[in-house]
């Protein structure tokens, strides 16, 4: 036990940065997990995952300077904009640079996916958590088959819940400005726009 639990006072949520080497490598082996996942391939099975090619279609107008044309392709629809936003930087390099489908997984879902288990452990700190409790979340986290479900694939889901969780991590601050507020409410906009 430690001196605070002896004292009876409540824990204080960290406040500062520690490093936590075990954390690390835990979101460096599972985002590798993710890395060779993805390269097995298997995207483009689902038929939500055409929403990939809205972005993709956007950047190959653009390149033909047709700005009318990407921008149409992009904000016609209101459905899950925030993704289609975002995909445009992967479209870019998949039309410009001829990225495979398996790279573009890891940037829409793969590295999203790794980056919740960070933002589980993080908020498991910001309210409280030691370490080895936070660790256990990651771990949790790490392991959990819907975390794995959709990081092959071009889908919104992990994304969303990572600007869900930031969300939550800034709207939790231990020391609140007005600026948290419009922060977090910035972020839950994201959220639901990146999926509905």
């Amino acid at each position: 036990m430690n001196k605070m639990a002896n004292s009876g006072s409540s824990p204080v949520p960290a406040a500062r940065f520690q490093w936590d080497g075990w954390f690390f490598g835990l979101v460096i082996f599972s985002l590798g997990l993710r890395i060779l996942l993805a390269r097995q391939g298997g995207q483009l099975y689902f038929a939500d995952e055409s929403r990939f090619n809205a972005p993709v279609d956007a950047m190959v107008a653009l390149r033909n300077g047709n700005l009318d044309e990407c921008r149409r392709l992009i904000f016609s629809t209101a459905d899950h904009l925030g993704f289609k936003l975002v995909m445009t930087i992967p479209g870019w390099t998949y039309v410009n640079w001829g990225w495979s489908l398996p790279v573009m997984a890891m940037l829409s879902s793969g590295i999203f996916s790794a980056a919740n288990i960070a933002w589980v452990y993080a908020l498991a700190r910001r309210v409280g958590a030691g370490m080895e409790e936070a660790r256990w979340a990651a771990l949790l986290m790490a392991g959990s088959t819907s975390m794995f479900y959709w990081a092959r694939h071009l889908m919104p889901y992990d994304m969303a819940l990572c600007l869900g969780l930031a969300c939550l991590f800034v709207s939790i601050h231990p020391a609140p400005r007005w600026y948290h507020s419009l922060l977090a409410g910035a972020l839950g906009f994201c959220t639901f726009v990146t999926y509905l």
